[in-house]
């Protein structure tokens, strides 16, 4: 004989239209004689129909979105203010690249007609005035040569922005040894006004290299890089 626990699972399969195990007619002779499996599915019934009415209907809604859509909408301005921002400042360091270079090539002309305004006949070899005329002639030659060569350097940079990581060292490391000479003749009152000009040219050439660097990898690029050297430093060997 059915008992009232198995009568109920089997008035459940039913109402979710899955298989009972039990003829109907019997699960429905039980009902009309059994108080307690009567109230139990008037209460799941009840129970049923409240819970289909909470739900939205999906033709007031509309069709079901895909998560990976949602989550790109929501992330698409973000990405759309991040790129033009990136373009922005991927377009003036280019820029001030493209002009720091073309005044270290005007600089190096300079320098050039001017070892070019001194006589040969007084930068030959020999004793007094005429052997410091051609040494200034040769220093003149290589300052030139150094400043064609930061010229092609930052050009290289702005046009292909991934070669300004190699360079960031090299351009601080001359500007540290540029400043520390800068300092010393300070100090001895010997500092001339193209020194100072060449130690701010420096100085913004490392400026726009390393604002191009952080606008290429960003600054949790930076981050990452100076946490390696901290752990790099601590770990022990």
């Amino acid at each position: 004989m059915l008992d009232c626990e198995q009568i109920q699972a089997a008035i459940s399969a039913r109402l979710d239209g899955e298989p009972t195990g039990i003829p109907e007619d019997v699960i429905d002779a039980h009902i009309a004689g059994c108080p307690e499996c009567r109230a139990y599915q008037e209460s799941i019934v009840m129970f049923d129909a409240s819970l289909k009415r909470s739900q939205p209907s999906p033709a007031a809604h509309g069709p079901r979105k895909d998560l990976a859509d949602v989550i790109l909408a929501d992330a698409e301005p973000h990405l759309r203010r991040r790129a033009a921002s990136r373009a922005l400042g991927l377009a003036l360091t280019r820029t001030a690249l493209c002009v720091l270079a073309a005044l270290y090539v005007v600089w190096a002309v300079v320098l050039l007609v001017h070892a070019a305004d001194i006589p040969v006949a007084e930068t030959a070899a020999g004793a007094g005035a005429e052997a410091g005329r051609g040494a200034e002639v040769t220093f003149m030659v290589e300052a030139a040569a150094v400043r064609i060569a930061l010229a092609s350097g930052l050009l290289f940079g702005a046009w292909w922005p991934r070669l300004v990581a190699g360079m960031l060292p090299m351009m601080g490391t001359y500007f540290m040894f540029t400043a520390g000479i800068t300092m010393r003749d300070l100090i001895l009152g010997s500092a001339s006004h193209e020194q100072w000009i060449h130690l701010l040219m420096l100085l913004l050439s490392l400026a726009v290299l390393l604002w191009s660097w952080l606008n290429n990898y960003g600054i949790d690029a930076f981050r990452r890089y100076w946490g390696t050297l901290g752990s790099g430093s601590t770990s022990g060997p």
